[in-house]
């Protein structure tokens, strides 16, 4: 098998090379989601610029987060808020973090992200 195909050799997602180019036994959450680059999966965000919903890439990096850490969707805002200097290294404003309905998985797994992960 190439790699890229098979789960138990490396990555297969784009996200997944980014991360594996970064991650070390050093590497925390904060100096990680400084350095994946979520453009391309922005371009493919159902929501369309003028729409005050969260910033996609905030939302996005809290999301996989929450996904590998194996942490509740509608706990984000609580984790966050638990750990503010993540909540700051992904863009958040610590006095005005988004709602748990930001984060329900029918928004999220069934809606805006959807396929991109």
């Amino acid at each position: 098998m190439t790699e890229g195909t098979d789960p138990d050799f490396g990555p297969i997602t784009s996200l997944g090379t980014q991360a594996d180019e970064v991650i070390d036994e050093n590497t925390e959450w904060v100096d990680l989601v400084g350095k994946l680059d979520a453009h391309q999966f922005e371009r493919r965000d159902g929501y369309p610029d003028w729409h005050d919903s969260t910033p996609f890439r905030r939302v996005f990096l809290a999301y996989v987060w929450a996904k590998a850490e194996g942490i509740s969707l509608t706990t984000i805002p609580d984790q966050l808020e638990a750990n503010p200097e993540l909540a700051t290294a992904m863009g958040f404003d610590l006095d005005d973090l988004p709602s748990e309905s930001t984060f329900k998985p029918t928004r999220l797994d069934e809606g805006r992200f959807e396929g991109l992960c």
